[in-house]
């Protein structure tokens, strides 16, 4: 119910406003939807349950789906029971990718541009943000601004509830931006990353971008993990009291080879070779 109640709060805004400008300004996002300049009311569109699964697809209507979205994390998370997982208390260097952008890029008019835009938020299972979430140009849910900064530097911003991060203004057709995560300490268990990249048009609204939504599930991982190569994967030592059959057959060559060795100084001493 209160996924329809946002929904439908979110198409009367669209529905009250002459042209939507999908969220040119970072600071829509936490505009009144009712406001002189009305914007999300704090909907961002991470498809999270924070967002009550409102997702970017839902005002940029009609996407063709040609592009691709990536969360690039540096170090690399874990490998989980064969998926991908968060380290506790590890922070994480993360680059969001657009992959394939084709809107926007030639075509527009001289009082035309176009933008493009990602959101990402990390929720455990009851929808609640996780980690220390981090910009690259000095904002964190630990020292979280009320509104929208105006960076001259990096490429994304958090501000308000710092539940997300987002392109600031400044970098309106960047393609890669760049945010940290710290994650939870042991014991959080299962971590979500919700995402979501647009590809804008000319148009300078809402309609004919395309759209990627991501979701990727993080189990937790060890706190230190340890990684050997295959190639140096340790051997299995046999259990105290037993004897494994190629150690016997090394130790056997071993010894044949040495009294072999023997036999022939021997031999060679007394004369019987050259």
């Amino acid at each position: 119910m209160k996924a329809l109640i946002a929904l439908a709060l979110l198409s009367l805004v669209l529905l009250a406003t002459e042209r939507v400008l999908a969220w040119d300004n970072p600071q829509s996002w936490y505009n009144d939807a009712h406001g002189k300049d009305p914007g999300g009311g704090g909907l961002i569109g991470t498809g999270g349950k924070r967002d009550y699964t409102i997702q970017c697809l839902h005002c940029h209507i009609e996407p063709q789906k040609k592009i691709d979205g990536v969360f690039s994390p540096n170090p690399a998370f874990q490998s989980v029971d064969g998926s991908v997982g968060y380290e506790p208390g590890r922070r994480y260097e993360i680059t969001a990718s657009l992959i394939g952008e084709y809107l926007g890029t030639t075509g527009c008019g001289q009082y035309m541009t176009h933008t493009n835009n990602f959101v990402a938020t990390f929720e455990n299972a009851a929808g609640e943000p996780i980690g220390l979430l981090e910009s690259d140009t000095g904002q964190s849910s630990a020292n979280c601004p009320a509104v929208a900064p105006e960076p001259t530097f990096g490429t994304t911003i958090t501000y308000a509830e710092c539940r997300a991060v987002m392109p600031h203004k400044n970098v309106a057709s960047a393609t890669e931006w760049t945010f940290y995560w710290t994650a939870p300490p042991a014991g959080t268990g299962e971590v979500t990353l919700y995402g979501g990249f647009v590809d804008g048009d000319c148009r300078m609204n809402s309609l004919g971008d395309d759209v990627k939504m991501v979701t990727v599930v993080l189990p937790e991982g060890s706190s230190s993990p340890v990684i050997v190569p295959p190639s140096r994967a340790p051997s299995p030592r046999a259990p105290p009291g037993s004897a494994s059959p190629r150690w016997l057959i090394a130790l056997l060559a071993l010894v044949l080879t040495a009294g072999a060795a023997h036999a022939i100084r021997l031999r060679r001493a007394a004369g019987v070779l050259g």
